[in-house]
């Protein structure tokens, strides 16, 4: 009988909880049998992901691509991502805030949305750091906490700057209101013109502050749909998170 697959969140602390999230692993390194349909809800986070073994295969509506063993960036997603975990493999995911990559970097995020890529592409400082202490060689059940170790003990130092404090900002508020209220509203409320707000947003995101309030509010109602009395209409839940109806949410279009 092969060992089952296991999904693990680990929360981060003080003071990586100001840009990573947490880490979750997706744990299939000592089953001889493939793991399918893993879906991966788009939520406005980044997330960089460790493979080791023999690799995944990612499934969305551009294709597939195949995730031998490496470090990867995976963009904003705007879609829902079914995952295949092949045999002995584990994969690591770091789960960055939105506001994040401000601090590491100024390159632009443009088109980077829905898109994954080697992680030297975007943060070679990282790709680096990982690479040089070797964690990939550590054995199957020490290495994901040997990555995190890694990081933990490298991020602060690393970090180049604090992250842009009005984008931040508008990050937050839209992810504690769950995608509601207006561009304008954001912009009045960070003090900065509408314009600045959608080039801070394209620039560190890739999306427009309506795709990522689209995105968030999206989620919001998938979460609330889980944990809904069986009473509760559809439509009802759709309401409450700013959609007409229950159509207006099903039609909604994350990727336009």
């Amino acid at each position: 009988m092969n060992p089952p697959f296991e999904y693990h969140d680990f929360f981060t602390t003080p003071p990586l909880d100001q840009t990573i999230r947490k880490f979750w692993l997706l744990d299939n390194g000592a089953n001889s049998q493939p793991v399918l349909n893993q879906h991966v809800l788009p939520n406005g986070c980044f997330n960089i992901a460790c493979v080791k073994g023999q690799g995944a295969l990612i499934r969305t509506r551009m294709g597939e691509m195949p995730m031998p063993a490496e470090y990867y960036f995976c963009g904003q997603a705007t879609q829902s991502v079914d995952v295949l975990i092949r045999p002995f493999t584990q994969v690591l995911m770091i789960q960055l805030y939105p506001w994040s990559f401000s601090a590491f970097t100024n390159q632009p995020l443009t088109d980077t949305t829905d898109t994954v890529m080697p992680l030297s592409t975007i943060l070679p400082q990282l790709a680096s750091l990982l690479n040089k202490h070797q964690a990939q060689k550590a054995p199957g059940n020490h290495w994901p906490k040997a990555v995190m170790s890694v990081v933990e003990s490298g991020w602060p130092s690393w970090l180049g700057t604090a992250p842009h404090p009005r984008l931040q900002q508008a990050c937050q508020y839209l992810m504690q209101r769950k995608g509601g209220g207006s561009v304008q509203e954001l912009a009045q409320l960070i003090n900065c013109s509408t314009r600045l707000l959608e080039k801070l947003f394209k620039h560190y995101l890739g999306l427009s502050p309506k795709r990522f309030s689209t995105i968030l509010r999206v989620r919001a109602v998938v979460d609330a749909i889980r944990s809904k009395p069986a009473h509760q209409p559809l439509a009802q839940v759709a309401a409450d998170h700013g959609f007409y109806d229950e159509a207006h949410f099903s039609h909604t279009d994350l990727s336009g």
